[in-house]
């Protein structure tokens, strides 16, 4: 190897190493990873609606159970009495 293809080699290698330096200390490094940008904006509302959705969805599965329940009794021949409990068949 010839000393300018030597010095040619040494130098190329020195300017990758400073723009690898730079790209690190300037900029985001390959291996650490982007800090969280998207935020909860209000987690105490957001946790509220949650609270507001399962009890409307409660109320929605109290409603089906009632209606499954009807449905049972009806096709058992069960007879309810005014206060809704059964009465016993004869």
């Amino acid at each position: 190897m010839s000393v300018t293809v030597r010095g040619r080699t040494v130098r190329l290698g020195l300017a990758a190493g400073v723009l690898v330096l730079a790209g690190l200390l300037l900029g985001q490094g390959a291996l650490t990873p982007r800090p969280a940008v998207a935020q909860i904006p209000d987690s105490g509302a957001q946790f509220q609606q949650m609270i507001a959705e399962l009890k409307d969805v409660n109320r929605k599965l109290d409603t089906i159970v009632g209606v499954l329940k009807e449905i049972q009794h009806a096709q058992t021949g069960e007879k309810k009495d005014q206060g809704g409990k059964a009465i016993p068949k004869p």
